[in-house]
């Protein structure tokens, strides 16, 4: 079962760096926007505060 799943994450990861992945000609509404990686594995999830305010309105996580 661990090599399937092994072979598995490497299907995917080999799929989503074809150039194909992206329909030929489309203009992707996120194109522009680029998302930063930064880890921080010495948190809990307990210790992320996702809360936002929003039009003087008090969100839980923000909107996208």
């Amino acid at each position: 079962m661990h090599d399937d799943l092994e072979q598995r994450k490497s299907q995917h990861l080999d799929l989503v760096q074809r150039p194909e992945v992206e329909p030929e000609g489309s203009d992707p509404l996120l194109s522009c926007v680029r998302f930063v990686h930064r880890a921080a594995p010495e948190l809990s999830l307990d210790q992320i505060e996702l809360s936002a305010e929003l039009c003087g309105r008090s969100l839980r996580a923000p909107l996208m």
